[in-house]
């Protein structure tokens, strides 16, 4: 059952959410298009897993890493980048070596992580960040604690743009913003 937290952000985000009409940057505008609207070929279920699909088949990241326990989300991304460099961390003490990366081009924080894990990896991961870097956070309102996550991570000084989409927080470090956007995208 969908809990009472879920259901009022969920009527909120239809009431802030806006469409392909309303987007006046032309990046965000693509990524509409190609990531949102984009018609993914191969057979792939579910919003959850066609999101995936499309982002990692638009952006081509060649370093992925994903925090987390579930692991279903890497069968996306492999499906859609088959040579890209997948690093998967479960939910424990360790730390991301810099031996696991020169550059993380793409970073997924499942909806298992606490708070505590998912910004200890986040502050962790900020050294491999590039402009071109896109991270993930997977179900930002699925309750308070992980709505504090979105917007806490959204708030640091290296994040330039976030796109939410409901299921999915999207943040990027694009050096060329000049202020930061935040968008909330129907999907």
């Amino acid at each position: 059952m969908i809990s009472f937290f879920k259901f009022k952000n969920y009527l909120e985000y239809q009431w802030r959410a806006k469409t392909k009409y309303y987007i006046h940057s032309p990046f965000v505008y693509q990524f509409y298009l190609n990531v949102l609207e984009g018609n993914v070929e191969v057979s792939v279920k579910g919003k959850h897993g066609k999101l995936l699909y499309s982002l990692v088949n638009y952006f081509h990241p060649q370093n992925i890493l994903i925090v987390g326990d579930s692991g279903g989300s890497t069968r996306y991304l492999t499906l859609a980048n088959p040579e890209a460099k997948i690093i998967s961390i479960r939910i424990s003490t360790e730390t991301i070596q810099p031996k696991d990366y020169s550059t993380l081009d793409l970073i997924l924080f499942e909806s298992s992580c606490s708070k505590a894990i998912t910004l200890k990896y986040f502050h962790q991961c900020l050294s491999g960040i590039t402009e071109n870097s896109i991270l993930i956070l997977e179900d930002i309102y699925l309750n308070k604690e992980r709505n504090d996550i979105w917007k806490e991570i959204k708030q640091h000084p290296s994040i330039t743009l976030t796109i939410d989409v409901f299921q999915f927080g999207i943040c990027f470090f694009r050096k060329e913003k000049l202020a930061k956007e935040n968008f909330v995208l129907r999907y």
